[in-house]
């Protein structure tokens, strides 16, 4: 029985060859493109065995760790762990071993020391090889990481300004509404032009403008008895003093004047501000005359009284005094 084949049987033909042919430069270019990808990876491809030595490895990692491959083949895989995160490896390992793959972050620290962060995926490989060997394909995601850091430390940032900015808001909202609820008239002044830069409600109903006519206006349109020589004369007194407190009259939109109270308050915020407070003085003024008027009836009966024995009076009602 012809149990092997003779030379020419086992001689493949000519043109079954021509056929292969291109089959096995195909493979070839494959080979060498595979092994291009591996070595010009960015990508950390290696392998090791379950105690943790390493087996293989490709460039780029090795070059971002500041070793070279031959280096790194000489290390221990624990020994290119933070060590902060050594402890961990063995749990790795027992965990490939058990379940055939792992997946999650690993620290790592470079030759100089700096700390890298490395996103791995790993599988055990049992089959067609004499020992099991686990292979691992990881990226390394630091600048990502940081990226992610800096954005969110950004975002808190910027939602810390938000609430900070909600929080003035509502304290802007707050001051405007008790501004506007109180019995005096309060102006904001620019002490450079005297153009009003803010007024309360009151003002605006003392006055009868509106806020956006008072917003156009200096202060001479309201106050007839200024001049150009008594508010320089006053912002250089309130620069020294800081407060000033003085009798004025008001003009209001009809043309009618009233006497008021102003005190005034120099402001150093960006720039200098006055910040006036003005009280109608009408009705104050209306008592005390009623009050002079009174006390000036009471002194003429007083003084038109007889005068009794021993310089006493006759009280109006008829007794002495």
């Amino acid at each position: 029985m012809d149990l092997h084949p003779g030379p020419e049987k086992r001689r493949v033909p000519a043109g079954k060859l021509a056929e292969l042919y291109p089959i096995r430069r195909a493979l070839e270019e494959n080979e060498d493109w595979f092994q291009d990808v591996v070595e010009h990876s960015r990508d950390l491809l290696c392998t090791h065995d379950l105690e943790g030595r390493l087996l293989s490895v490709n460039r780029a990692p090795a070059r971002v760790l500041g070793y070279s491959v031959e280096e790194l083949l000489r290390l221990p895989l624990r020994d290119i762990i933070a060590p902060k995160f050594q402890g961990d490896f063995d749990a790795y390992l027992d965990q490939v071993r058990r379940a055939g793959e792992s997946s999650g972050l690993m620290a790592v620290t470079t030759k100089s020391g700096e700390r890298r962060i490395w996103q791995y995926y790993s599988t055990l490989r049992t089959a067609d090889v004499a020992s099991p060997i686990v292979r691992v394909i990881a990226q390394d995601i630091t600048e990502q990481r940081r990226t992610e850091k800096l954005l969110r430390e950004a975002s808190e940032d910027l939602l810390r300004r938000m609430r900070e900015c909600e929080r003035t808001i509502e304290g802007l909202m707050l001051f405007r509404t008790l501004l506007d609820h109180s019995n005096d008239a309060i102006e904001v002044v620019d002490p450079e032009t005297l153009r009003f830069l803010d007024v309360n409600e009151k003002t605006c109903l003392e006055l009868g403008y509106s806020r956006e006519e008072l917003l156009s206006m200096r202060v001479f349109d309201i106050a007839p008895g200024l001049t150009e020589a008594s508010t320089t004369k006053i912002t250089e007194e309130l620069q020294k003093s800081g407060y000033l407190v003085m009798e004025s009259v008001h003009r209001r939109k009809d043309g009618t004047v009233f006497l008021v109270e102003v005190s005034l308050r120099w402001v150093q915020l960006d720039r200098g501000y006055v910040v006036v407070i003005a009280r109608d003085l009408t009705q104050r003024k209306q008592a005390e005359a009623q009050l002079q008027a009174s006390e000036n009836r009471y002194r003429a009966v007083h003084d038109s009284a007889p005068v009794g024995i021993c310089g006493w009076k006759l009280r109006p009602g008829g007794s002495w005094r």
